[in-house]
This record gives C-alpha cells, sequence and structure tokens, in this order.
C-alpha cells in the first residue's frame, strides 16, 4: 500500500495526503514505514517554548493588572453603597434639580479628589 494507491482509491490528490500529516502518517504506519520525523518527536521546538513563556509573561502581567483594577472598584463600590446607605436616599448622592447641577452629582465622580462635591 502507497500513498498513491490510498490517494486513487479515495478519489483524493495524493498532495492531499502529503499535506494532512494525520492522514499520511497512519497510513505509512499501516504499510509498514516509519512515520515523518516531525511526527516522531513530541518535544516542542526552542522558539515554541520561548514564544509560548513570552506570552505567559504577558498574560500574567495583563492578569495582575485586571485583578488590581478588580480591588479597586470592589472598594469604590463598597464605598458608594456606603454612602447611598447612609444617606437619607438619592437625594444626599445626588444633585437637587434646582441646585443647577449636572444632574450626574457626586454618584458620577465617585467623591475623587478634586470633584466638585
Amino acid at each position: 500500500m502507497t500513498l498513491k494507491t490510498v490517494a486513487q482509491e479515495a478519489g483524493v490528490s495524493e498532495s492531499y495526503l502529503l499535506k494532512h500529516s494525520e492522514l499520511r502518517d497512519r497510513i505509512r504506519s499501516i504499510a509498514g514505514e516509519s512515520p515523518s520525523p516531525a511526527r516522531r518527536s513530541s518535544q516542542p521546538s526552542a522558539s515554541a517554548l520561548a514564544a509560548t513563556r513570552t506570552k505567559l509573561v504577558i498574560l500574567a502581567e495583563r492578569l495582575k493588572e485586571l485583578e488590581a483594577d478588580v480591588k479597586y472598584l470592589r472598594a469604590e463600590n463598597a464605598a458608594l453603597r456606603g454612602r447611598f446607605l447612609n444617606s437619607d436616599g438619592l437625594s444626599d448622592v445626588l444633585p437637587n434639580e434646582a441646585s443647577g447641577g449636572s444632574g450626574l452629582g457626586r454618584l458620577r465622580d465617585g467623591g475623587h479628589e478634586g470633584s466638585p462635591q
């Protein structure tokens, strides 16, 4: 059995079988030939390992940034929730329409330094 005979029987081109290493190697193993060198080696190349390590470092840094963002937003949410629950309702958190405010009030600003309150 050869790739050529299998290709003819399957109604595909020999180049199709050559492009699909799994098919090619399976046919060769059935025929008693050794699989191609690329399939024998289960070890990734040094460049593939380096690329994977680089991606891992980048993803680890991004994860730290996102965890810090979540921590900050949770603290900000807790502070705003506390301000709301300690108020008489929305009148303490949002400006009175008669005061000429923007309608967004301190809730928008989150009470950050430099924002009008």
